[in-house]
């Protein structure tokens, strides 16, 4: 993981929690250079639900999430300040659905949430809708936000349980890929534009080289 910054602290971090793995954090923070302004979540699925149990739990510590195929409003939420969010959802996702239903962890919709998101970060304007590169994909943008803490959600019509633009061959059962629409440039060009706000950064370094501080699992079994 990481990107070009300028002059050091110079790793963005993403964290891809496709797997359950414990406590990676503080074992690499301590072994590489980490700026901690800009310590982010990108999730699919499961491990997309975790990002936003981060961003509630360590909103001192991740500066933006980026669920894929997953969003959730945590509830309750106990981040103390707004949070940047950038989301992936396909109309035929028959594991997470997108209007919601199916099991507990499940009721609301990805809309929902990511209208309760926006009415958490204090956004004033949107939804409104953009076109994308992908012309069977919708960006829904929340504006106007506290601290620059807007609210993006990609709805693309069919696309299943995936992460849009991976060729890697996903179950049957998770329904169509999409490869038009490039998920990770999105993210990373979002992860760009928002670090962490310069007042949490004492606290977020402090933080990453803590010997534990990751929050548990999540519910759910995608």
């Amino acid at each position: 993981a990481g990107g070009p910054l300028p002059p050091p602290p110079g790793f963005f971090f993403f964290f891809f929690f496709f797997f359950e793995f414990p406590s990676p954090t503080p074992k690499i923070a301590s072994m590489v250079c980490v700026d901690p302004r800009r310590v982010y979540c990108a999730g699919y699925s499961r491990g997309g639900r975790y990002c936003a149990l981060l961003a509630s739990r360590l909103s001192h510590v991740f500066a933006a999430i980026a669920p894929v195929a997953s969003l959730r409003y945590p509830s309750p939420n106990g981040s103390n300040r707004p949070i940047p969010v950038i989301a992936f959802h396909g109309t035929g996702d028959p594991i997470n659905p997108i209007g919601g239903g199916g099991p507990a962890y499940w009721h609301s919709s990805v809309r929902d949430a990511a209208r309760d998101w926006a009415v958490f970060n204090g956004c004033r304007d949107g939804p409104d809708t953009l076109e994308t590169e992908d012309h069977h994909t919708k960006q829904l943008v929340y504006s106007g936000c506290s601290d620059g803490a807007e609210v993006r959600l990609f709805v693309t019509e069919h696309m299943g349980h995936v992460w849009p633009g991976l060729r890697f061959e996903f179950a049957r059962g998770c329904g169509w890929r999409e490869l038009d629409l490039i998920a990770s440039k999105h993210i990373y060009s979002f992860f760009r534009a928002h670090p962490l706000p310069l007042a949490f950064e004492p606290r977020a370094r402090e933080a990453l080289y803590a010997p534990h501080w990751l929050p548990g699992e999540v519910d759910g079994d995608d």
